[in-house]
């Protein structure tokens, strides 16, 4: 048992000093006139998607699951049951910016964070179609939320690795076999810090078992959301 727990401390030790690392190195990244000119072209891009109506009740909404758990077929759902901005790392990246950002997918992270802050600042809700596995990266989401009298909303999905090994698509990995993505996926399982109870006292925390049938989440979370709304206006 304790060199269980040595072993989870050093894990913690080692992401908290990578986060570190990357937010050190990119710092003041987001004043440099590569970033004005990206956040520009990103905001022209996203214009056509934003809902024509803001919500009554703003919603910072994350997820915690690994890859292949079905966060972007969940976000995609959310966003028409509660009309949102969806801000997924992986789009800024592969499919807008990769080129003009030198390979530095955490670049990406830089304009989701600055784009999530925009359009919650211009009333919207947002949902961060991303892998929040740590508690220091939800809580600074809780915070951002906090800060501009935004809801925190977390989807805590969970899936069998196997499960997950046969659904992901791993960008830039397509040619690994199912033994790689499985190792992949179990090593970033254990990288998850599940939610605490003090995350669950400032937040809503839904919780989706994601063997099941995809129209049995919807309506969980169609029903889930629908209380959330309904808190709202008690």
């Amino acid at each position: 048992m304790i060199t269980i727990i040595i072993k989870m401390a050093s894990k913690k030790k080692q992401q908290e000093q990578f986060d570190n690392a990357w937010r050190e190195r990119l710092k003041a990244y987001a004043q440099s006139p590569e970033f004005t000119r990206n956040l520009a072209k990103l905001k022209n891009i996203l214009q056509p998607t934003l809902p024509q109506q803001k919500p009554p009740l703003q919603l910072v909404v994350i997820f915690c699951g690994v890859p292949g758990s079905g966060k972007t077929t969940l976000a995609k759902f959310i966003a028409k049951i509660h009309p949102s901005v969806t801000l997924r790392s992986d789009a800024i990246y592969f499919h807008w910016l990769r080129h003009l950002i030198k390979d530095d997918y955490y670049k990406a992270y830089v304009y989701q964070e600055v784009l999530a802050r925009f359009y919650l600042q211009q009333g919207y809700s947002v949902i961060l179609d991303d892998n929040n596995r740590t508690i220091r990266n939800r809580q600074a989401v809780y915070q951002l939320a906090q800060a501009l009298n935004a809801k925190p909303v977390v989807i805590r999905i969970k899936v069998p690795p196997k499960i997950a090994a046969r659904r992901v698509t791993l960008k830039g990995r397509e040619k690994w076999n199912a033994a790689q993505k499985l190792a992949s996926i179990l090593h970033f399982q254990s990288q998850i810090e599940e939610i605490t109870s003090e995350e669950r006292r400032i937040t809503q925390v839904i919780e989706i078992d994601g063997r099941l049938p995809l129209r049995e989440i919807k309506h969980q979370l169609k029903e889930e959301f629908a209380k959330i709304t309904l808190a709202k206006n008690a």
